[in-house]
C-alpha cells in the first residue's frame, strides 16, 4: 500500500466523522445545527445631549408592535450583526427618515433592521412636555442565543416566601420571610394634616421589595382609598429597617404586603395601625415546592434623582410629591418602556419618565440568565433644603 493511498484513506475517515458529528467542512455551523434561537434587541438614544434645562422624552416603542424580523436565511448560516441607524421621528412617533451609521456587514440585517422600524409604533417623542420631531440614534442587535433545554418560564420575583413545613420535598432550602417591628413603624406614622382636619379616614396596602441590606427600596401601593396618606405611609416605610428574608443563612431580596389603617377613636384621636397582608398559599400534596432564583433589576437611586430636572414652575411654587413610574427592563439593561402609573402631581411626570429613561440598569438575573423584567420605581421629588 503507498502513501497516497493512506492518505487518501485518511482523508476519507476524517470526512466521515465530520459528517457524524454534524460538521460540514467550509461552513460556519448554522443557528439551526446548535439550536439557537433569534433575539432582536432595539435601542433608541438621543443623537445629541440635549439642554440641562430642557426635559426630553425621547419616542419609545410600544410593547408588542415591534415590526423587526430576523431574515430566515441569516438565522440559517448563523449570521449575526449589530446596525446603528440615525433615525428623524415625526411628532407622531413615525419614522421618517433614516441614515446608516453602521450596516452590520449583512444587507438582510440592514434592510431587516430599516423596514423593520418603519413598520413599528412608537409613542412620539416630547420636549417640555409637547410632541416633538427629533433625530435619534436607533441601534438594533441580531442576535443567536442558545435555547434552554428546561422546560421553566420565566416568572416575576416572588412575594414573600413562604413553604408549608409538612410533606416539603426539599429540605435543604430554608427561608424565612421578611420581618419588621410593628410598634417602631407605627410611630413613624403621622396623620395627615388635611385628612385629620376635614376628619377623614382610609386605609392604604402596599407592596414593599426589601435589600438584603433591610432597607425598603421599592414600594408599590397596592391599594389606597384615599392618596392623602399614601405621603405617609411612604415617609414611615423608609424610615425603619426591617429584617431581610434570608436563605440558607444568607440574606436576600424579600417583598411584604402591609395594609395601613387610619381612623379616629370614639374620642376623635388618631388611631393608625398596621398589620401584615400574608398571601393565600394553596396547598398542593404531590407537586415540589419550586423556589425561583431570581436577581431583581438594580440601579444607582443617586444616579436616577442626578437625572431628574426639576420643572421649573414646580420649583417656583415649591411644589413636592410622589411619581411612581413602571419599567421594563430588558436583557442588556435597556430601559425598553417607562410609564407614569400613579402620581401625586402630574407635573412631574415627564420629568420623572425621562429620569428613569437616562439611568442606568443592571438587567434581572433568573437561573444565571438575563431575563427581562418590569419594575415600579417611587420617585420622591422634593426642593433641596
Amino acid at each position: 500500500m503507498n502513501i497516497d493511498t493512506i492518505k487518501l484513506r485518511a482523508y476519507i475517515l476524517l470526512l466521515v466523522v465530520a459528517l457524524f458529528l454534524g460538521v460540514r467542512p467550509g461552513y460556519a455551523q448554522s443557528g439551526s445545527d446548535l439550536d439557537l434561537k433569534p433575539i432582536i434587541s432595539l435601542t433608541l438614544k438621543p443623537s445629541a445631549p440635549p439642554s440641562s434645562d430642557v426635559i426630553v422624552i425621547p419616542p419609545a416603542e410600544v410593547l408588542g408592535t415591534r415590526g423587526i424580523e430576523y431574515p430566515e436565511s441569516a438565522q440559517e448560516e448563523g449570521v449575526q450583526g449589530k446596525i446603528r441607524l440615525k433615525v428623524f421621528f415625526d411628532t407622531k412617533g413615525v419614522v421618517q427618515q433614516t441614515q446608516v451609521l453602521e450596516d452590520g456587514g449583512d444587507s438582510r440585517l440592514l434592510n431587516a433592521a430599516v423596514d423593520g422600524l418603519r413598520k413599528t409604533t412608537f409613542q412620539p417623542g416630547k420636549i417640555s412636555g409637547l410632541p416633538a420631531e427629533m433625530w435619534m440614534i436607533a441601534e438594533v442587535r441580531f442576535s443567536l442565543e442558545r435555547k434552554v433545554t428546561t422546560p421553566q418560564e420565566p416568572v416575576a420575583a416572588p412575594d414573600i416566601l413562604y413553604r408549608k413545613e409538612e410533606g416539603m420535598r426539599n429540605p435543604d432550602i430554608l427561608i424565612s420571610p421578611v420581618e419588621y417591628d410593628a410598634v417602631e413603624l407605627a410611630t413613624q406614622l403621622a396623620y395627615p394634616v388635611l385628612a385629620k382636619e376635614s376628619n377623614i379616614e382610609g386605609e392604604v396596602m402596599v407592596s414593599a421589595e426589601v435589600n438584603p441590606d433591610g432597607r425598603a427600596l421599592h414600594v408599590r401601593v397596592v391599594e389606597s382609598t384615599n392618596n392623602l396618606f399614601d405621603e405617609a405611609v411612604l415617609k414611615a416605610l423608609h424610615s425603619i429597617k426591617f429584617t431581610p428574608a434570608v436563605s440558607n443563612g444568607i440574606s436576600i431580596i424579600g417583598t411584604i404586603q402591609l395594609r395601613f389603617t387610619f381612623k379616629f377613636d370614639s374620642e376623635g384621636n388618631p388611631d393608625m395601625k398596621v398589620e401584615e397582608v400574608k398571601p393565600e398559599v394553596e396547598e398542593v400534596e404531590t407537586s415540589p415546592t419550586f423556589v425561583p432564583d431570581v436577581t431583581l433589576p438594580r440601579y444607582s437611586e443617586s444616579e436616577l434623582l442626578g437625572n431628574l430636572v426639576y420643572p421649573k414652575e414646580a420649583k417656583e411654587k415649591d411644589i413636592q410629591g410622589t411619581v411612581y413610574v413602571k419599567a421594563t427592563i430588558g436583557k442588556d439593561g435597556t430601559v425598553l418602556s417607562a410609564t407614569v402609573t400613579r402620581s401625586s402631581q402630574s407635573i412631574f411626570n415627564d420629568a420623572a419618565v425621562a429620569a428613569v429613561l437616562k439611568t442606568t440598569f443592571t438587567p434581572a438575573i433568573q437561573n444565571g440568565y438575563p431575563i427581562e423584567m418590569s419594575l415600579t420605581i417611587p420617585i420622591h421629588i422634593k426642593v433641596a433644603e
